[in-house]
């Protein structure tokens, strides 16, 4: 049986701003792999769910130990 996984956190939208950073970065950009696209002709999954898969499979290893 999946069971879903429930994580709380607060995001503050200002956090990222006051941020020390080495260089000015964009309010908003996408990530693009677009050299994977290019090379194997596939695209990445959405991180969530590729998140939501690696806990499956970790908390079955977890379980079997």
């Amino acid at each position: 049986m999946q069971q879903e996984l429930v994580i709380s956190y607060e995001r503050r939208v200002d956090a990222y701003a006051e941020f020390p950073r080495p260089a000015k970065r964009p309010a908003y950009s996408a990530l693009e792999n677009r050299h994977l696209s290019d090379t194997i002709g596939d695209s990445m999954r959405d991180w969530k769910e590729a998140l939501d898969s690696f806990l499956v499979s970790y908390l079955k290893q977890e379980n079997q130990q």
